[in-house]
C-alpha cells in the first residue's frame, strides 16, 4: 500500500467505532454492574486510541480484513487501558484524561478487578483472529510480560542502582511494548513475521523518545513528587542541571531518528501512522526547544 492508498479519515473513524464496540462487548460480559460501570466510565473518559489506530492502519496496509484489524485494535487498547487502571492505583494519581481517575471515583478494589478483566478480555479479542491464533496469543502474552516488567522497574526507579540504562530499558518495556504490539500483531496476522524485529525497534524507540519528551514537559512536577524522570537520573549521576536537560534532549533526538528509520523499513508502509507520530513529536519538541532558547 502506498501513501495515496491509505484509508480515509471516515474509514478510520468507522473502524475505531467498531473497535470501541468490540471492547465494550467483551469487557462488560459479567453481571458485576460496578465493574461494568467502571469500565464504561474509564473508556468514556477519552484518549486518542493511538494503539488502535496503529493496529488498524498497519492491518489495512498489509491487506488484512476489517474485522481482523478491529480485533487486533481492540486487543491492544484493552491491554493499554487495563494498564492505566492499575498504574493510576499504584501511582495514586487521582486524575486521568481530565476526569477523576476510575479508582478514585469508584474504589480501589473495583478498579483492580476491572483492570484484570480488561486484560483478560484482550486475549479474547485477539483469539477472534482465526489464522495464526496461537502465535498471536503467545506474542500478546510476551508483550504483556514486557509491560509488567517495565512497570515494576518504574516502581523501583528510586533505588540507588537505577541508572540511564535502567531508565531506557524501563521505557522500552513499559511504553514500547504497546507501541510495537499493534504493528507486530498485524505483521503476524499477515504472515510477515520476518519484520517483527523492525517493528519492535520502531515502537520501542518511539516510546523512549515519547517518555523523554514527557519527562522534560513534566520536569518540575516530577522532581517535586520524586517520580521517575530521566533528568533526575542524570542528576543522581552528578550531572549539572542544564547538562542533564541537554543530554536528555540529545537522547530524545537519537531515539526519534531510530524510530523514523525503522518505520521506513516496514513492508507496505504499514508503519506510516507511527512515522506520523514521530514527526509530530519531533515538531513539538523542536518548537519547545526553540521557545526555551528564545526565553533564556
Amino acid at each position: 500500500m502506498n501513501t495515496s492508498e491509505r484509508m480515509t479519515d471516515s474509514q478510520l473513524k468507522a473502524l475505531l467505532q467498531a473497535t470501541e464496540n468490540l471492547m465494550l462487548s467483551i469487557a462488560t460480559q459479567t453481571d458485576a454492574n460496578p465493574i461494568n460501570d467502571l469500565i464504561r466510565y474509564h473508556l468514556d473518559s477519552g484518549g486518542g486510541r493511538v494503539r488502535a489506530q496503529l493496529a488498524l492502519t498497519a492491518g489495512i496496509a498489509l491487506g488484512l480484513k476489517a474485522d481482523v484489524c478491529v480485533s487486533l485494535a481492540g486487543c491492544c487498547e484493552l491491554v493499554h487501558n487495563a494498564s492505566l487502571l492499575h498504574d493510576d492505583i499504584q501511582d495514586k494519581d487521582t486524575k486521568r484524561r481530565g476526569k477523576e481517575a476510575a479508582w478514585s471515583y469508584f474504589d480501589t478494589n473495583t478498579a483492580m478487578c476491572a483492570g484484570s478483566l480488561m486484560l483478560s478480555a484482550a486475549f479474547e479479542a485477539v483469539s477472534q483472529v482465526r489464522k495464526d491464533t496461537a502465535i498471536l496469543v503467545q506474542h500478546l502474552n510476551r508483550r504483556t510480560a514486557d509491560l509488567i516488567r517495565g512497570q515494576a522497574q518504574d516502581l523501583h526507579s528510586q533505588s540507588t542502582d537505577f541508572d540511564t540504562n535502567s531508565y531506557l530499558r524501563m521505557a522500552a518495556c513499559k511504553s514500547g511494548s504497546l507501541f510495537a504490539l499493534p504493528i507486530e500483531l498485524a505483521l503476524i496476522a499477515s504472515g510477515k513475521t520476518s519484520q517483527l524485529a523492525c517493528a519492535k525497534s520502531a515502537g520501542e524507540s518511539f516510546a523512549v523518545a515519547y517518555q523523554i519528551a514527557d519527562d522534560l514537559q513534566d520536569l518540575e512536577d516530577d522532581l517535586q513528587r520524586e517520580n521517575c524522570n530521566l533528568v533526575s537520573v542524570f542528576l543522581k549521576q552528578g550531572m549539572a542541571f542544564e547538562q542533564a536537560i541537554g543530554e536528555s534532549g540529545k537522547l530524545l533526538d537519537t531515539y526519534l531518528e531510530l524510530a523514523l528509520h525503522n518505520t521506513n523499513l516496514l513492508p507496505h508502509d504499514c508503519g506510516w501512522k507511527l512515522r506520523q507520530l514521530c514527526e509530530s513529536l519531533k515538531q513539538t519538541f523542536d518548537a519547545e526547544s526553540n521557545l526555551n532558547c528564545e526565553q533564556t
